[in-house]
C-alpha cells in the first residue's frame, strides 16, 4: 500500500473518494493535492511494526474523544463499537455521507462537534 500511495500520489485515495461519494469539491481536491503524501506513506509502513492492537489501546484513551464517521466509510459501524470502548468516546453518524462529504457536511458536522465541546465546557 505504502509502494502504491508513493507511486500514484494523492490521485489513488481521490478516485476512490469519487468512486465512493461522488464529486468532491475542486477546492477539497486542491487541498489534498496540496498536501505532502509522504506522513500517509510513512504510517502506512509503520503500522506493519506496531506490534499491538488499536482496539486493545482505546480503553486507555482518556481524552474525551468524538468521531465524526459518515455512514458509508463505515458502514458496519465499528466507530460506535469504538467509542464504546473508550472511557470518554462518543460516535456521531452522518447518514448517507462518506468521508469526505461528512466532513463537508457543515450543517451536519458543526451542530454535533459544538454539543460535544459544550458538554465538555459543561
Amino acid at each position: 500500500m505504502a509502494e502504491r500511495y508513493r507511486r500514484t500520489g494523492w490521485e489513488g485515495l481521490i478516485e476512490a473518494f469519487v468512486d465512493e461519494e461522488g464529486a468532491v469539491p475542486p477546492w477539497m481536491l486542491a487541498r489534498i493535492r496540496a498536501t505532502d503524501i509522504e506522513p500517509v506513506v510513512g504510517w502506512t509502513e509503520a503500522r506493519l511494526d506496531w506490534g499491538w492492537n488499536a482496539w486493545d489501546a482505546l480503553a486507555r484513551v482518556r481524552t474525551p474523544t468524538l468521531f465524526l464517521i459518515g455512514e458509508l466509510e463505515d458502514p458496519d459501524d465499528l466507530m460506535d463499537k469504538a467509542a464504546r470502548e473508550m472511557p470518554d468516546g462518543r460516535r456521531v453518524r452522518i447518514p448517507g455521507k462518506g468521508h469526505i462529504n461528512g466532513f463537508l457536511d457543515a450543517d451536519a458536522a458543526l451542530p454535533a462537534a459544538r454539543a460535544f465541546l459544550d458538554e465538555l465546557r459543561a
